[in-house]
């Protein structure tokens, strides 16, 4: 399949949220006040879980008659080893049936949470990738699409190489699409190219004011601006951290490297979380620095916005933003009320009523419906000097130093490569 191929939702402007945690859900009348919020966000995708028997049905029905694009992940509790049976093939059959195509099998192998008993063997990648493509031969033959397993938060490794390796290229043509978990932490959007961490830039008396006690967690500003000093990565780039959101960027050039053209890319859980603080050098996500983040993410989502020069990828469809509710949704799991956007959890603190300032700030925001076309760059490689034909020799096509599409010339020097989008692009013959 190519990038075109994948179905999307109709208008879609690549504005994403993952739902409740829990694999069981409102129904009925319940729904209508949540799908009208969703509607009222111009939400396009929405992530939900399934209790791999079916529980998400009737959720899935509701987003797809709203024109809301459901990614379902079967939720097995530590799932690895392992790989889905005839509950979740059932499933997967039902679902389909209904409309649903993309389908999650697995959550951040990488993990010795996800694996039984905590136990992740050093052979780790191979043996899910052999599961992997074990539920992915079963979903594409129901008609759906799976996902190669989202890493945990900054993950570097390379799973699509492991495929091609076990002589399963195939399945990048039959419709197995990337997930990836490119949470923000407290990092800003721009990470790790912000000044902060490549030079250390102090913090001024009126930002720490501003922010106040809460954000530095009570540290004095001389701390906080000697750990910028002392942490600082002069030159770093995403190869050194991905821990961010640009992470999305990386995952995008490796799979072109490994496989030499673009996949799906989907945010299945991301973006900012209100109250992480991972690096001690950046304050708390508070609650507006948590709407300004959400709104700039959807922003470049839809085209409008660079961050640190770069554009969304064609390939990037979502980003499902974690997490719209929890309590609310029925799920009484207290590890997660206060992350969600709908919840009184902050009320107090901040001063609020019920919900984060990003629902009114999403809602506000203008919904540009993705228009990019699919663009295409034909050529011939010939000697300059006798026109004769250059066969088999490596291309690629480059944007802002990235390699965006890589290919190689055929018998008659001829070449195509999948371009993002319709724009400007540098064409490169490395050397051998």
């Amino acid at each position: 399949m190519r990038i075109q191929d994948f179905p999307r939702p109709n208008h879609d402007n690549r504005r994403g949220v993952h739902w409740s945690a829990a694999v069981y859900h409102p129904t009925g009348a319940q729904l209508d006040y949540w799908i009208s919020e969703l509607q009222a966000m111009h939400i396009k995708w929405v992530k939900v879980m399934d209790d791999s028997g079916g529980s998400s049905l009737e959720l899935c029905q509701r987003l797809l008659a709203a024109e809301i694009m459901p990614i379902v992940r079967l939720y097995r509790l530590e799932p690895n080893p392992g790989h889905i049976g005839g509950r979740e093939e059932d499933t997967v059959r039902r679902l389909t049936a209904a409309g649903v195509r993309y389908f999650e099998t697995n959550n951040e192998p990488d993990l010795p949470a996800e694996w039984k008993d905590g136990k992740m063997p050093p052979n780790w990648m191979e043996i899910i990738i052999d599961n992997f493509i074990y539920d992915a031969d079963r979903i594409i033959a129901l008609g759906g699409l799976p996902a190669l397993p989202a890493m945990g938060i900054g993950s570097e490794r390379n799973p699509i190489a492991t495929v091609i390796a076990k002589g399963r290229a195939d399945l990048f043509e039959k419709g197995v699409w990337v997930a990836i978990h490119n949470y923000t932490l407290n990092h800003p959007l721009d990470y790790p190219y912000d000044l902060v961490n490549q030079e250390g830039v102090a913090i001024s008396q009126e930002e720490y004011d501003r922010l106040g006690p809460w954000a530095w967690e009570g540290n004095p500003r001389e701390l906080i601006n000697e750990w910028r000093r002392t942490d600082k990565n002069p030159g770093d780039t995403l190869l050194e951290d991905a821990a961010c959101f640009l992470g999305v960027i990386l995952m995008d050039e490796m799979i072109v490297k490994t496989l030499g053209r673009q996949l799906p890319i989907l945010s299945t859980e991301g973006g900012p979380v209100i109250g992480w603080k991972d690096d001690r050098r950046y304050p708390r996500v508070d609650p507006r620095t948590h709407a300004e983040w959400i709104v700039a993410i959807n922003d470049f989502m839809q085209g409008n916005r660079a961050i640190h020069g770069y554009r969304c990828p064609n390939s990037y469809f979502t980003m499902c933003h974690w997490l719209i509710a929890n309590y609310r949704l029925g799920f009484m799991a207290p590890g997660w009320e206060s992350q969600s956007w709908y919840s009184d959890w902050w009320n107090a603190d901040f001063n609020l009523k019920g919900a984060l300032p990003v629902v009114a700030a999403v809602k506000a925001m203008p919904n540009i419906v993705d228009n990019r076309t699919a663009a295409v760059v034909i050529g011939h490689l010939v000697r300059a000097d006798t026109g004769e034909p250059l066969p088999d020799l490596p291309v690629e096509l480059m944007a802002q130093e990235q390699i965006v599409a890589a290919t190689t010339s055929a018998a008659d020097g001829a070449f195509r490569l999948p371009a993002p989008a319709p724009g400007v692009y540098d064409l490169a013959v490395p050397p051998r």
